[in-house]
């Protein structure tokens, strides 16, 4: 008879060998040799060997299980270490950078003082377009708590979005904690945009959150962006959507300065800590041009502000456009890029939404500022601003000769503390050209007086004047008696005809 097929395995105590004689085995029966039953003929030898069969796959099924939960957890321990050791190193960057380990450690500035370092921090996340018109430029900082405000349905998740799928185009994770709106809304925003659905599935991680970031939370936040380090892979941007929504999930109020202070640490300075720009979107007031509660939310921006206006709104099927200023940078380096404004915040670009004809993808357009005009405007404001200085200096020179009259030009100087002496000659000469002093020469000395002083003189004394008569009694330069004047814009005689 042919024998069992041999089944290789690891050899223990508790495994006994194949082809040894069982001790259920029937009186006298060997599994092979000569004179050994078949089962084709023996129906106790068949029963016998195909229990024995069964008992063996059960237990090579049970190695098998066995030797595949080692080698995973072989293999997870292995992905642990990996992965740990990504954590630790994050982690000693986050401390290198902020002196987190310790918050009143010290931070070592070394890395700050090297000559090719920048002199300030650039926005990284989303762009301006560039070219002959726009300017071109990031949007939002790294590593910073960004915001964006504006009137209810004025574009400002969009805004935002636009930047994210800008983001994800590049490679970068996003994050939106949206206490506003749904997933449904948010993913059909993300594919009008642009968004494939793989990039969407992949790269946007979207999260709604119902009650505040606790520290196990926050552990798991880090851990997806530690992971995502060790891969190679960033997350670049977290967008928290909105303000007021996010504080009442958490108690707290909006228009109360201390919940503001205590909601801005616990939640968006936090998650900056985790390296990417944090992007909070909040509503304005009726009347616009600030945020709820404005001055504390306003003081929690370690990054750039823009104030979201709409210009035309977006409809499907239109053509809409969202006007932004910026109304706060605390780092200057957008604020550069913007043009600045005499009434209101600098005009930093529009982001234009074009679905005339394509409504369900429109063109997205995020333009800057035209770069001459910038200039422009900044030579002008700083001509301004030197005329005003100037303007101010006479009106110090003729206060001083005011209460001294009579003074000499070194007198005057000598009054005008901190100032370079050229400027200080200037300012009087241009106080004697302003008509706020006059000069006069006292022998060898030029004494400094104020302007002199003219009466007003009444109707009764102004002297009535006669013009000469001329020829046949009539003034001089009148038309003679039965001449014809000269209509004005006409030939001599009058139109023709």
């Amino acid at each position: 008879m042919s024998s069992i097929p041999r089944v290789e395995r690891v050899q223990n105590s508790n495994v006994v060998p194949l082809f040894a004689q069982p001790a259920d085995a029937p009186e006298g029966v060997t599994d092979d040799g000569p004179g050994a039953p078949s089962i084709s003929t023996d129906p106790e030898f068949r029963r016998w060997t195909l229990d024995r069969a069964r008992r063996e796959q059960e237990e090579f099924r049970a190695w098998q299980q066995e030797n595949e939960k080692r080698a995973r957890t072989e293999a997870y321990a292995d992905d642990y270490e990996v992965r740990e050791a990504g954590r630790q190193l994050y982690e000693e960057r986050r401390r290198a950078a902020t002196g987190a380990a310790d918050p009143w450690g010290f931070t070592d500035l070394t890395p700050f003082l090297d000559d090719n370092a920048p002199a300030r921090q650039e926005p990284e996340v989303g762009w301006f377009i560039e070219n002959e018109t726009s300017n071109g430029g990031g949007v939002f900082y790294l590593g910073k708590v960004n915001s964006v405000f504006g009137d209810s349905e004025s574009g400002k998740t969009m805004f935002a979005l636009v930047a994210a799928a800008q983001e994800m185009d590049r490679g970068n994770h996003v994050m939106m904690l949206d206490y506003e709106d749904d997933a449904q809304a948010v993913t059909a925003r993300l594919r009008a945009l642009g968004a494939s659905r793989d990039l969407i599935r992949t790269h946007f991680h979207y999260l709604s959150p119902e009650r505040g970031l606790d520290d196990q939370a926050y552990g798991r936040l880090r851990t997806f962006v530690a992971d995502l380090e060790v891969r190679g892979e960033w997350t670049t941007m977290i967008i928290i959507d909105a303000v007021t929504e996010a504080m009442s999930v958490e108690g707290l109020d909006g228009r109360n300065e201390n919940d503001v202070a205590a909601w801005q640490q616990s939640l968006p300075k936090r998650l900056s800590g985790l390296g990417p720009a944090v992007v909070t979107i909040d509503h304005s007031p009726r009347g616009g041009g600030r945020e709820i509660g404005s001055q504390h939310k306003k003081s929690g921006i370690t990054g750039v502000s823009y104030e979201c206006s709409s210009v035309s709104p977006f409809v499907i099927g239109g053509k809409g456009k969202l006007r932004l200023r910026v109304a706060k940078d605390k780092i200057g380096s957008v604020r550069a890029m913007a043009l600045p404004a005499q009434d209101q915040n600098a005009w930093r670009g529009d982001l234009v939404l074009d679905g005339v004809g394509r409504p369900n993808n429109p063109r997205v357009s995020l333009w800057g500022v035209d770069t001459m005009a910038i200039q422009a405007a900044h030579t002008e404001s700083a001509t301004e601003k030197a005329e005003q200085e100037r303007r101010a200096r006479a009106e110090q020179v003729a206060e001083i000769v005011r209460d001294n009259p009579g003074l000499s030009k070194a007198g005057i100087k000598d009054r005008m503390t901190g100032l370079q002496n050229a400027k200080k000659n200037t300012a009087i000469e241009e106080a004697e050209r302003l008509g706020l002093i006059r000069i006069e020469k006292k022998g060898q000395a030029l004494r400094c007086h104020p302007p002199e002083e003219v009466p007003e003189a009444g109707p009764e004394e102004v002297p009535r004047e006669v013009p000469e008569e001329g020829p046949q009694g009539l003034p001089e330069g009148s038309p003679e008696e039965g001449s014809q004047g000269v209509l004005e814009g006409f030939p001599e005689g009058g139109p023709e005809g």
